[in-house]
């Protein structure tokens, strides 16, 4: 699974052979919203905690469950 994050404020989602676009915004400094379109994407915005550290990202959405990401080289 991928995310690429563009600075115009969309996103790149790729996950099991299957590409989602959508956009981002910071709410705060520690939570972000998702909005991905595509054949099964979220239904409506995810807002998740964020935490970025050294080339780390790190999402947790609104049930717990952890999502990690390491910056590409």
């Amino acid at each position: 699974e991928t995310l690429e994050f563009f600075k115009d404020g969309t996103v790149s989602a790729v996950a099991k052979r299957m590409t989602l676009a959508g956009k981002y915004s910071f709410v705060d400094d520690d939570h972000l919203k998702l909005e991905l379109w595509g054949v099964g994407a979220l239904a409506g915005p995810l807002i998740m905690r964020v935490s970025i550290s050294g080339g780390e990202l790190r999402l947790t959405d609104p049930k717990g469950e952890l999502s990690t990401y390491q910056r590409a080289k």
